[in-house]
């Protein structure tokens, strides 16, 4: 099924969702993200009179633009889901403009899709919940750190981070018990780095680390073996709160 096909089309937008949500066009995967909705809207210009606000229609991908700007230029570990998209004014067919209501599009992300929703036509756009097509795997439904796209990106970066560390010993260094410890020691400055670097509401990228294994490798002289764990930050997504009145 195809979400073009909303509306009128098929009469109901509900068979819409369900049908379209977990199909044949969801590949799940951790770093595959299906954006909703089709279409948006941005200012072209006032008229004459400065009251009429005239829009230019644009493909809903061109939202992947922005939402890959957002990725380059906030921390690593931000999550998306809430907050504010600037450079879109209006996006169409979801539940502002009655296309869906707010529950269907809440099935669809909770099947892998990265919906935009928007309260009002004067307020920025935003994610109803920064998920991955991972997110359409019954298994991962409830672990974010497999399914949220903040989390995916974040543990990308500390994996390059620890891996630009590694990279200026190979070639340059011997295979000695010295270099070993000098690993060690580096990828241990590094971690501290990393769980030190703080952000005000978010934290730092890691919560924590453990280097694990740095060793020669069995079965090949000029490998080096190196294992790590890292506790990586969870965005809160719920909030249950019990009021009790005497």
């Amino acid at each position: 099924s195809d979400l073009s096909n909303y509306g009128n089309e098929l009469g109901d937008q509900k068979t819409t969702v369900t049908s379209t949500a977990g199909s044949e066009l969801m590949y799940p995967g951790r770093r595959c993200v299906l954006l909703w909705p089709d279409e948006l809207a941005i200012f072209k210009s006032l008229d004459e009179n400065l009251v009429e606000q005239s829009y230019t229609n644009l493909p809903g991908y061109m939202a992947c633009v922005v939402i890959a700007g957002m990725a380059a230029i906030l921390p690593p570990h931000q999550g998306f889901t809430n907050v504010g998209i600037s450079y879109i004014d209006r996006i169409k067919h979801t539940a502002l403009d009655n296309t869906f209501l707010n529950s269907q599009l809440d099935d669809l992300s909770d099947n892998g899709f990265f919906v935009l929703g928007q309260s009002t036509s004067s307020e920025d756009p935003y994610c109803i919940h920064q998920v991955t097509t991972a997110a359409a795997n019954d298994e991962l439904k409830n672990s974010p750190n497999d399914i949220e796209f903040a989390a995916v990106k974040n543990f990308d970066y500390v994996s390059l981070y620890f891996k630009g560390v590694l990279e200026k010993f190979i070639g340059r260094y011997n295979m000695t018990e010295s270099t070993l410890g000098l690993i060690r020691s580096s990828l241990e400055n590094a971690g501290n780095t990393l769980r030190n670097n703080s952000f005000a509401k978010i934290g730092a990228p890691i919560e924590d680390f453990e280097v694990l294994e740095v060793r020669k490798a069995n079965d090949r002289s000029d490998r080096v073996e190196v294992s790590m764990n890292v506790l990586l930050p969870t965005a809160i997504n719920y909030i249950r709160m019990t009021i009790s009145a005497e």
